[in-house]
């Protein structure tokens, strides 16, 4: 007859079974060999960590504290292992690192990101001439294309005044038996040339309005970090809003010239940035004038600046020849619209390697 077991004794033999923890740990199984379940090795001794990070396996269903549940049966691949310290991705959470397309990384010269307002004139220009190195064929080409156009209409308009204001006649009489001739040319600004020349101004703010929407359109997308052609500078954007606008800050401009220059110099600058708004940002003409103007006042001294830059790199370029346009327009094209998207704490590209 067996035995009972003694007080604090338990029978040996128990399958699978463990005996009461001893000193903080669990004890190994009784039978030798036999495979824990779950398939985790039995645990070590006290205060040495289990392989892998894992405690002994609990009741199905259970969580483990502090620690991974083992993988289910059928659960796709389970948890990964958590990367190695050091590692390119230790410490970031799932989905991290995805980059959102039309953001730059942090940390590159002369970019910006969204809400970034700070401007300096050097950068700009240094921002302007990489652009335009990187994109020299595309500008340059579209720049003479247009300026050719503006010489054709030009000269059209230029043959008519003239042709108004100019009258020609020819004086003839003797002296001392010799006859003589000769032509007296006159000029007579009459209502004629008057109103051809209010044609002309007319045209030549809608053309200009259109170059603009167009040949900005393609700064914008060198700023904006796209790949450019000379097609990318013949796309208008918001061409009606840009026309009314060139429209309107032309004849604000011309009224304050009328009035003694100062008011026209002082309006031209208030509204320097108006065509650039409302191509950048397809808004009205009326809106763009009003974005100009607080923006202008709101970032006086660098506008101040940035403006009497952009005068300057015109003036070169038409002191060598007008030739020098060809690199001036598009350089102060894109000075300006680094400065406008600074200023306003939009994001640019940044410099091209």
């Amino acid at each position: 007859m067996t035995q009972p077991p003694n007080p604090g004794e338990y029978p040996q033999g128990q399958p699978g079974g463990y005996q009461p923890p001893q000193q903080g740990g669990y004890q190994p199984p009784q039978q030798p060999g036999q495979p824990q379940p779950g398939g985790y090795q039995p645990p070590q001794q006290p205060g040495q960590p289990q392989p892998g990070g894992y405690q002994p396996p609990q009741q199905p269903g259970s969580y483990q504290p502090g620690g991974y549940q083992p993988p289910q049966p059928g659960q796709p691949g389970g948890y990964q292992p958590p990367p190695a310290s050091g590692g390119p991705d230790f410490g970031k959470q799932p989905g991290e690192g995805y980059q959102q397309p039309g953001y730059q990384q942090p940390g590159y010269p002369q970019g910006g990101v969204p809400g970034d307002t700070s401007y300096s004139v050097g950068d700009a220009f240094n921002w302007a001439w990489n652009k335009f190195t990187k994109n020299a064929g595309p500008l340059v080409l579209a720049t003479l294309a247009y300026a050719v156009a503006f010489a054709i209409v030009g000269a059209i308009f230029g043959f008519l005044i003239s042709s108004l204001t100019t009258t020609t006649e020819t004086q003839s009489g003797s002296i001392y038996g010799s006859s003589y001739s000769y032509e007296v040319t006159t000029s007579n600004f009459g209502a004629g040339a008057i109103i051809v020349t209010i044609i002309a101004a007319l045209v030549f703010f809608v053309l200009g309005g259109a170059i603009i929407s167009a040949f900005f359109s393609g700064i914008f997308d060198i700023a904006e970090g796209r790949e450019v052609s000379v097609g990318s500078f013949f796309k208008p954007r918001n061409l009606g809003n840009v026309i009314l606008a060139s429209v309107l800050v032309g004849i604000i401009t011309y009224i304050g010239f009328l009035l003694c220059i100062i008011p026209g110099i002082i309006a031209a600058f208030l509204l320097w940035f108006t065509t650039v708004a409302v191509v950048g940002r397809g808004i009205s003409a009326v809106d763009g004038i009003k974005t100009s103007y607080n923006l202008v006042r709101a970032r006086l001294g660098d506008s101040i600046l940035a403006a009497l830059l952009s005068y300057v790199i015109i003036l070169v370029g038409t002191v060598l020849c007008y030739v020098g346009l060809l690199v001036a327009a598009p350089l102060a094209a894109l000075f300006q619209v680094y400065t406008f998207r600074r200023l306003s704490g939009e994001s640019i590209a940044p410099l091209t390697p």
